[in-house]
Parts: structure tokens; C-alpha cells; sequence
């Protein structure tokens, strides 16, 4: 059973107020292996922040995905503020196997893409990609830290990969 959270995230998600530019498409289970195809929302992070200011100072914001793919795929990131302001809004390419890390400023901890956002309270990341065969996970952070300090985002994940207890 579907709980009502989630039925009212779906429906902001379908009527596009949460995410806008990212493509959507229907949330029937895809197969466990090789679904690139049209772009679907897999993920949804609330809590998104950075500080602002100058990369390696201050908060920011990090995601993480793997994809177990056996194809090239594509996602995309879109930020948004509390407000629902598009700050960010890109896509990049992941090797099989690959991970990819995007990151609202430049930080010390991780190589990574960093989307320059500015400051953000309270925000959102939305994650769509080619296949369901990616997991991401993201976190907020000292952004100048030289070893892990920060708290974990739960995001909720759509387009579960067929068979799993997401």
C-alpha cells in the first residue's frame, strides 16, 4: 500500500511543481538490466543547503550515484531553492560501473562537479537518469573538512529497479 506521502509526492512530481525540466515518464518497474532509454525521475533529496560564498568554506551539498549498468548512461541534477527557484539544472554522462559525484560548491573532501548554486536553505535535488540501474545518496557538509563531516540526506526514491525492497 502506498502511503499518502508518497501519493502526494507523485502528484507534485506529475504535475511538475516540484521538478519542472526533468522528463518524466510512467512509474512502471523497468528491468534489472541494461533500461537506458527515456530520462525518469529516481530520486528526490529534500534538505538541500549551501552557505554561499567562496568553494572549500562553509556548508554545501553533495550527491553521490553508482551506476551498475552495463551502458553509458545520463543524469540529471536539478536544484531548486525553498522557494522552488531553479538554481541548478544539468546533466552529465556515467560510465557502467561509474560513480559521479555533483556538489553545490567546490569541496575539500571528494572529487566532484561542483554546480556553483550559491546559497541555498532548505532546498531540493531532483535526480532523473536514463536507467534505474543507478543508487545515489547525498549529504550535507563541511565543505572545507579534509575527512567526512556532515549529516546524511534520506531522499525518496522513484522507479524502483524491478524485484528490490528500495
Amino acid at each position: 500500500m502506498t502511503s499518502r506521502c508518497t501519493t502526494f509526492a507523485r502528484s507534485l512530481i506529475n504535475t511538475a511543481v516540484l521538478l519542472g525540466p526533468i522528463a518524466l515518464t510512467a512509474t512502471s518497474a523497468a528491468p534489472a538490466l541494461a533500461d537506458s532509454g527515456p530520462s525518469q525521475v529516481l530520486y528526490i533529496f529534500p534538505g538541500v543547503t549551501d552557505s554561499g560564498g567562496a568553494n572549500f568554506t562553509g556548508v554545501a551539498t553533495a550527491v553521490h550515484c553508482f551506476s551498475f549498468s552495463p551502458v553509458q548512461e545520463t543524469i540529471q541534477y536539478v536544484a531548486r531553492k525553498s522557494d522552488g527557484t531553479i538554481v541548478a539544472n544539468t546533466t552529465q554522462s556515467i560510465g557502467s560501473f561509474g560513480s559521479l559525484t555533483m556538489v553545490t560548491k567546490g569541496i575539500a573532501i571528494y572529487g566532484s562537479i561542483s554546480l556553483q548554486t550559491g546559497s541555498i536553505q532548505q532546498g531540493v535535488f531532483g535526480i532523473a537518469a536514463t536507467s534505474t540501474n543507478i543508487v545515489c545518496t547525498a549529504q550535507v557538509m563541511d565543505a572545507g573538512a579534509t575527512v567526512p563531516n556532515g549529516i546524511e540526506l534520506h531522499g525518496t526514491r522513484f522507479n524502483p529497479i524491478s524485484g528490490s525492497q528500495e
